[in-house]
């Protein structure tokens, strides 16, 4: 398309002659969506380079022809404003007649035009990209090399387009007696781990993104797996696992292991054919994971910007946008955050840097769609011992992108004598060390864990400080819960 196509003189002489005529009523009305940029005409340019001058020095009822001409010449522009032709263009404007509600009203116009070009121009710029594509590079890399500058704009434009500032009351009854209206448990989306959701301020909440770090082989892919099936399962609510380590097969060992109860060897080499394991059990456990929707991608070799591709294929495609262009209710978790492959080398980039880049850019993701992340970290060889945010891998950069940071690591002998009970042995403490709206927990204080390898599940117990007052170890005996096909007791959902 060419850009020939995409302007409106009258519209563009409309929103000028409405600023010189009515002054800095008039200028403040459109002055949120119009700049310079968005006139095709290089006379409207021009003009609207000085009449903003005018108005950030002071706010004139009116704008005259001395006016303009002295914003001109303070931006060196004299000679090509003092051109007969100019002159006889800014005359005709400052007698057009117009009424002031029309200015709004073009400029909205003009504004969407010049969306329309630079989405044009975007396009043109995708189209070079592809042409520069070798064949050697994957499916996913060729759509995204695609879609990736629609996406950049899109992302922009939502950024900076705004209806101007209002009042913090204005609405506020309404909002509030909605509230009232429909009172809820949560803020957010309920991981399971009831101690953790109540620390980070009620669940997962929507532009969030919220942090899990552990050192290797501590049980994050568990951790993932029991947290999305309750989400997924009893809750309902689409869940996207994208991760950076394991593949699917990994993954479905351990969760119809933990659907069916049974031992994640047995799912593993296929003797829950046998007859002395329930072969019943493991197909219904399939069968129950089919109705979830739980979905999984595998981003081992793949680049960063690929990740973001699939989540926003997923969300627009899969969960859905509403009216407002937010994704429906909906959970991402991203497992683990690392440099995916060498696509930050050339960049120059250190590796607290990367990891800045790709936590500023999920989080920019979560708040463009409204959704929530649970993602996960790697905690530096200092996470052995430290229990605050300088023991994660690119810690400040992370850290300050992050909705809460918690901990999730193995206990001390000492520790888990500590908590020894007849019932549970507990393996493992989340420790949530920071959070924008949970209160967190007491210093020192933290949430024990069961991590049941064989079966791969995860048991919430009481805190460290319920334990000392002498709390109940049975919280909830059977797990994280993921059957929603189940009743509710008073502790939890029973697998039986």
């Amino acid at each position: 398309m060419s850009e020939v196509f995409l302007r409106d003189p009258a519209a563009e002489r409309a929103v000028v002659a409405s600023v010189l005529t009515y002054g800095a009523d008039a200028y403040l009305d459109v002055a949120d969506i119009v700049t310079s940029k968005t006139f095709t005409i290089d006379s409207n340019q021009l003009l609207w380079a000085c009449l903003e001058h005018v108005f950030k020095e002071e706010s004139p009822a009116s704008v005259d022809y001395p006016t303009i001409l002295s914003a001109a010449h303070s931006l060196g522009l004299s000679k090509t404003i003092e051109n007969s032709t100019e002159q006889t263009h800014i005359r005709g404007l400052l007698n057009m007649p117009v009424a002031q509600t029309t200015g709004r009203k073009m400029a909205g116009k003009i504004r969407r035009l010049e969306i329309a070009r630079l989405y044009d121009a975007q396009l043109e710029q995708g189209r070079a990209r592809l042409q520069a594509l070798t064949g050697d590079e994957s499916i996913d890399k060729i759509i995204s090399t695609a879609e990736e500058p629609i996406f950049d704009l899109s992302s922009l434009l939502t950024n900076t387009v705004s209806s101007g500032p209002r009042l913090m009351g204005e609405g506020a009854s309404e909002y509030i007696q909605h509230l009232m209206d429909n009172p809820r448990e949560m803020m957010g989306i309920p991981t399971g781990i009831k101690g953790y959701d109540r620390a980070i301020g009620g669940g997962l909440r929507v532009n969030s993104l919220d942090i899990i770090a552990a050192r290797l082989k501590c049980g994050k892919t568990m951790l993932v797996d029991n947290t999305a099936l309750h989400i997924a399962g009893k809750g309902n609510i689409p869940v996207f696992n994208l991760d950076t380590e394991m593949s699917w097969e990994e993954h479905l060992h351990r969760i119809i292991a933990n659907l069916a109860g049974i031992q994640t060897v047995d799912i593993e080499t296929g003797k829950c054919g046998f007859k002395d394991i329930p072969k019943k059990k493991v197909l219904d456990a399939a069968d129950r994971l089919k109705q979830m929707p739980y979905y999984y991608e595998c981003l081992i070799g793949r680049q960063f910007e690929e990740a973001l591709a699939s989540m926003r294929r997923w969300v627009t495609r899969t969960v859905g946008l509403d009216a407002n262009g937010k994704a429906k209710p909906c959970v991402i978790i991203y497992d683990y955050l690392k440099m995916l492959s060498a696509d930050f080398a050339s960049k120059d980039m250190q590796e607290h840097q990367a990891l800045g880049f790709i936590t500023s850019a999920l989080k920019n993701f979560m708040g463009r769609y409204s959704v929530p992340c649970l993602c996960f970290a790697q905690m530096n060889r200092e996470g052995i011992d430290r229990e605050d945010s300088g023991a994660v891998a690119g810690s400040d950069r992370i850290a300050q992108y992050a909705t809460s940071l918690t901990f999730y690591k193995w206990k001390s002998d000492e520790e888990r004598a500590e908590a020894d009970d007849e019932h549970v042995k507990y393996t493992h403490k989340l420790i949530p060390i920071v959070s924008r709206h949970g209160a967190g927990l007491s210093e020192g204080d933290y949430i024990n864990i069961q991590a049941e390898y064989s079966m791969a599940r995860i048991t919430e117990g009481p805190t460290r400080n319920e334990l000392l007052r002498g709390a109940s170890a049975d919280r909830n005996p059977q797990g994280v819960v993921v059957d929603w096909q189940e009743e509710d007791d008073e502790d939890g959902v029973s697998f039986e």
